[in-house]
């Protein structure tokens, strides 16, 4: 779990204050008075080490110190993901940066009025957080009343520029790291020189890759073997199992179980990671036929000469033909 002060912040309002209020101690939104005074706060986390997680949670957090109501049942004040560009020193009130609803987060609690004192607000901001950490570039998120003329929608929040420490906006994020593999292995086995083909020796092999978790928690390898689907017709076989933890960057290893004989001819293997709470994405495929039967001896016939016996050095050229 992290926590994230904010990079940015300001806020404007028609039409007293259209200009960015960017050194402002506090920040506002919705409306006083019907509509005729509307406001809106514009932030910005750095949310840049999350990049690639799974978010299990974040929340925001904003403290309420006014509000025009103690009343839970009038409009939310919602926080929208922005999806364009824009800078907390030079946005105003007629220039404001597009915004999607997906992912939107609502907060119907009001603080800061008679019967209910200043106190910490809280938006769920994970699907916009996750949103992030998938590849949408951050722009940052829009406060705002999602009626804006609803007069008990009014509220103010310390901004990061109120002199008093510990009220500054935040981001409290929870994520998980998905498992790594490398390193993918099936012992015995060796590569024809001349096919280029794996060939694994026995029905009951094993499979091995090496496990790797950034947040160093104890890592799986779940093992999946299925056929080749570059050879048709063949008996369908299809394996999955899981290794015993392991320390990350650790090897885990799991033998096939003689139950599972490998029946079919040409196959395919892969891994993933597990750390418990995720699993990490498929390897690239390792392919190989399993060759378990000795090859027969070849036989060799050399005429004129005869197999076990003795016979005179031939007088001309022989020709032998080994059968493989």
């Amino acid at each position: 779990t992290s926590t994230l002060a904010v990079t940015t912040d300001t806020w404007v309002q028609n039409p007293d204050y259209p200009d960015s209020q960017v050194s402002s101690q506090e920040l506002k939104s919705g409306t006083y008075d019907g509509g005729t005074d509307t406001a809106r706060s514009y932030l910005k986390f750095d949310v840049s080490k999350f990049t690639g997680k799974h978010i299990t949670s974040a929340t925001m957090s904003l403290y309420n110190y006014y509000s025009a109501t103690c009343s839970t049942s009038g409009a939310a004040t919602v926080v929208k993901r922005i999806t364009s560009t824009w800078s907390s020193s030079s946005i105003t009130w007629g220039a404001q940066p597009s915004t999607t609803t997906t992912g939107m987060a609502s907060n119907t609690g009001h603080w800061g009025y008679t019967g209910c004192a200043a106190n910490w607000s809280n938006w769920n901001l994970q699907t916009i957080t996750q949103a992030w950490a998938d590849g949408s570039t951050n722009y940052g998120l829009q406060v705002r009343a999602d009626s804006e003329s609803d007069s008990t929608t009014w509220r103010r929040f310390r901004s990061a520029n109120y002199t008093t420490s510990g009220y500054a906006p935040k981001l409290v994020v929870t994520y998980n790291s998905y498992a790594t593999t490398s390193s993918l292995a099936i012992s015995p086995s060796s590569v024809n020189a001349y096919s280029g083909k794996r060939y694994v020796t026995t029905y009951t092999p094993t499979l091995s890759a090496k496990v790797t978790d950034t947040d160093g928690s104890t890592v799986k390898a779940q093992f999946e073997i299925t056929n080749d689907p570059s050879y048709s017709g063949e008996t369908s076989y299809s394996y999955t199992g899981t290794s015993s933890s392991v320390a990350s960057g650790s090897t885990a290893k799991l033998a096939i179980p003689s139950a599972s004989q490998l029946a079919a001819s040409h196959l395919r293997m892969r891994v993933r990671g597990y750390d418990g709470t995720d699993y990490g994405s498929w390897s690239s495929y390792i392919y190989f036929v399993p060759n378990v039967a000795k090859p027969n001896a070849p036989t060799v016939t050399c005429d004129p000469y005869t197999q076990d016996t003795w016979t005179p050095k031939a007088s001309g050229s022989v020709t032998c033909t080994l059968d493989t």
